[in-house]
């Protein structure tokens, strides 16, 4: 299993109602928090335009490609 994975399952537990994020990282937190039934909405603060980017053209259609299956 990957380290940071297994960081941040008892975050993505935890969540619920309107969750709140300080750095994008590779954008799993917020993923995961966002499939989830009881998350109404996911706010991310990020102040890098680059990890933004990165997020929406590499690595958010990757994880339409495997939900897609």
């Amino acid at each position: 299993m990957f380290p940071k994975i297994e960081t941040m399952k008892e975050p993505v537990e935890a969540a619920f109602g309107n969750a709140l994020t300080f750095g994008l990282g590779l954008g799993y937190y917020a993923y995961m928090v966002s499939e989830k039934d009881n998350v109404k909405s996911v706010t991310v603060v990020e102040a890098n335009e680059h990890v933004i980017r990165l997020l929406k053209e590499h690595i958010l259609p990757q994880y339409a490609v495997c939900n897609a299956k």
